[in-house]
């Protein structure tokens, strides 16, 4: 499929959320698991379900309780509730892939990519606060995820926006942590949850088109307080890189 054919194609976005960690534990895991239980009835604590956005909103199994009467209307309205409440700091990284494979000769992986304008806007984000941290990524598959893990330990390696001391000293762990879509990671299933709706109002807002409504739209109006600023207050750059 040509990566013209459309937004989806074109365009690769990933989202990072920062948890303080204990927060996250005691706070944030919690709350979403309520969330869970009140509407699904397959979510147990030993087997539980997993907020996967397609899914979700398409209420697809185990999610398909939200086609029940108002269902779905209330869970939104809980569910932009619990994101908008939640403290977190947000990192958008969304590349061109059109535009990055015509202008290099040789271009980089286009995941890979966004994953080292993540991983150095969070290295500034924790050196700005005087903190360490660890990164999780979803897996994408076993040939995905070790490509994945090289290309991360190559960064910490050699360095890139930063230097490899300055990496490897915010960092706890100097490998990528890769958890499975079924692991009910709080952290991983907020990212997935506000990343689609912070692409598609970063994109429009990018190519000067109207901004989406709905849902999506109100989801990416919350998440605006969320994405990281320098210390003056910039967003560009800092909680939402465009590549190339």
């Amino acid at each position: 499929m040509s990566v013209l054919s459309g937004p989806n194609e074109r365009y690769l976005c990933l989202a990072g959320t920062a948890f303080e960690l204990e927060y996250l534990v005691r706070v944030v895991g919690p709350a979403i698991d309520a969330l869970k239980a009140e509407f699904f009835q397959a979510h147990s604590a030993t087997s539980p379900v997993i907020f996967h956005r397609k899914e979700l909103f398409a209420a697809k199994r185990p999610f398909a309780e939200l086609k029940i009467g108002d269902a779905h209307d209330r869970f939104n309205t809980k569910l932009l509730s619990l994101l908008s409440s939640l403290d977190f700091t947000l990192i958008l990284v969304i590349i061109d892939k059109y535009a990055h494979t015509t202008r290099y000769d040789s271009p980089h992986h286009p995941y890979h990519y966004c994953m080292r304008a993540m991983l150095e806007r969070y290295v500034g984000f924790l050196a700005s606060s005087a903190s360490t941290g660890d990164v999780l990524a979803e897996g994408r598959g076993r040939k995905e995820d070790t490509a994945l893990c090289d290309a991360f330990a190559e960064n910490v390696r050699v360095g890139s926006q930063w230097s490899s001391d300055a990496i490897r000293a915010r960092l706890n762990s100097h490998t990528l942590g890769i958890a499975t879509k079924t692991a009910n990671s709080a952290g991983l299933q907020v990212a997935d949850l506000v990343a689609h709706p912070c692409f598609r109002r970063a994109l429009a807002r990018h190519v000067q088109t109207e901004i989406p409504g709905g849902f999506s739209g109100q989801v990416a109006e919350a998440m605006k307080a969320k994405l990281r600023r320098s210390a003056t207050g910039k967003v560009l750059g800092y909680g939402l890189k465009w590549l190339p």
